[in-house]
């Protein structure tokens, strides 16, 4: 790139976007140099940097909003023209500040496909060179799959890939809506793990693959098992229902292995309620950096859970849940540590 002996050192007052914090609604932009003056300073060593880097992906995914084909259509009309090395400049001095000014080690690059993206290896190395020790990518799988592209990626700096898996060979596929993406991620995982790179998998626990998540976890012992998030009317109304399982109809055996805190459905989880849902700033080229807490902002609790006394500690639900199941299945745990109804584990209809 033409220009770049004079941009690769990045000084400090290279410009940069506006940081919002979404912990506060309407709060006013403010640059990277606010949370360095910060009293006393902000510390953001343990926090990570994520970059949402747009592409086109290659699945169709039932469940998401992307996946859709007129979705598809209009992504394809706005990256035509993208001006791929302008974003890929900005982005490097974003990822450049935050290392040297925020000392953030943890690099996360994730939103649609980022293995499609133009560049994706130049970030990557250049990543690695500014001194982060964890550069990790949500993937597909798709690209990896190639023995010789896998390895370009662990050579560049790539330490940490994560992966979704739906189900059994025809289940995924058919969800994903991608004919033999199944056995492409099995290649991925085989190339990634002989190139030394850390590989997560991660599934969603749909009405489409209930059945087959304990044979999942059977054999991919650490397979993070996740409830799906419900889209906004602006990003593309889905029936959310169609897909999302009532969380009381959840088998026990399944509800042990997901990270839900909702303790009057899911029992008392010690290890969820100490758990740091951790710090993001958050970068979409070429908008605003933002602060981003996971799921503040997002889930909901009803109005009878004021009386539980597991209500500091339950992260709660998201309204469309509540809007698609209603809210009975939540009955507040009495401050007294006794309940009025119901078991301990588990939520109602699980008497069994």
């Amino acid at each position: 790139m033409a220009g770049n002996a004079k941009d690769s050192s990045f000084p400090c007052a290279a410009r940069v976007p506006t940081l919002r914090s979404r912990r506060t609604t309407g709060a006013a932009g403010i640059r990277l140099e606010s949370l360095m003056s910060t009293t006393p300073p902000r510390d953001l060593t343990k926090a990570r940097l994520r970059v949402n880097l747009k592409s086109l992906c290659q699945y169709k995914c039932a469940f998401c909003w992307k996946g859709q084909e007129d979705q598809r259509k209009i992504k394809k009309i706005r990256l035509k023209d993208h001006d791929y090395a302008k974003e890929l400049l900005l982005v490097k001095r974003v990822i450049y500040r935050c290392c040297h000014e925020l000392k953030i080690k943890y690099l996360l690059l994730g939103d649609d496909e980022p293995t499609l993206y133009p560049g994706i290896l130049e970030i990557i190395r250049f990543a690695k060179k500014t001194g982060y020790r964890v550069i990790h990518m949500q993937s597909n799988g798709l690209r990896f799959s190639d023995r010789k592209f896998a390895r370009k990626m662990a050579d560049a700096g790539l330490t940490d890939v994560e992966l979704p898996l739906y189900g059994t060979a025809k289940t995924h596929d058919k969800i994903v809506r991608c004919n033999n993406s199944y056995k492409a991620v099995m290649r991925a995982l085989n190339n990634l793990s002989a190139c030394s790179v850390r590989v997560e998998l991660h599934t969603l626990l749909l009405k489409q693959n209930q059945k087959e998540i304990p044979s999942l976890r059977s054999r991919f012992k650490d397979i993070a098992v996740r409830f799906p998030r419900p889209v906004s009317d602006s990003e593309g109304p889905l029936d959310y229902k169609k897909y999302c399982v009532r969380l009381s109809d959840i088998p026990p055996d399944i509800k042990e292995t997901m990270d839900l805190n909702i303790p009057c459905v899911f029992g008392e989880r010690k290890d969820l309620a100490r758990r740091d849902p951790g710090t993001e700033i958050r970068f979409d080229p070429p908008y605003q950096l933002t602060l981003h807490t996971p799921a503040v902002g997002q889930k909901d609790k009803p109005a009878q859970c004021g009386a539980c006394k597991f209500f500091d500690h339950c992260e709660g639900i998201y309204p469309l849940y509540l809007d698609v199941y209603g809210a009975d299945e939540f009955r507040p745990i009495p401050r007294s540590g006794t309940r009025d109804k119901g078991p301990r584990r588990g939520g109602p209809g699980d008497e069994r």
